[in-house]
């Protein structure tokens, strides 16, 4: 419904398909490649990762947290890429409490470590935002 009414924005409108297509690269544990691993993430915690309400969600869904080390972030939790994965994977936090069903887990289990290990070193060096400040 909310994509109906053109509150919720197609991909395909989002792109600009006039610049030229991005570099290729090797899957690897680098910051480029967790970069391109974070593409997954911005529809729900935007743009700058800094989370806050999920425009294309549903209305009962929490915000979506903020995974820069800015104010608010739930980067802490994950002092190691292990503890990281293992939340990815299980949808536990470290402390065992869940994390909103509102994330893929079917999806994001199936990353390969390399992807996660990426991930989790890109998330590392964006720059502190106050979450919801997508």
């Amino acid at each position: 419904m909310r994509y109906g009414y053109g509150l919720v924005r197609d991909a395909a409108d989002k792109i600009d398909h006039d610049a030229p297509p991005s570099p290729s690269h090797q899957a690897g544990i680098s910051l480029r490649h967790g970069a391109y691993v974070a593409n997954a993430c911005i529809g729900c915690h935007g743009a700058q990762l800094s989370g806050g309400k999920i425009a294309s969600g549903a209305p009962d869904w929490p915000p979506a947290a903020n995974l820069t080390p800015g104010e608010g972030s739930v980067m802490a939790r994950y002092p190691t890429a292990a503890a990281f994965r293992d939340m990815l994977r299980t949808g536990l936090r470290p402390d065992g409490s869940r994390v909103s069903p509102a994330m893929p887990f079917a999806s994001l289990r199936e990353m390969n470590d390399v992807d996660i290990e990426a991930l989790y070193a890109y998330l590392k060096t964006l720059k502190p935002r106050a979450a919801g400040g997508h």
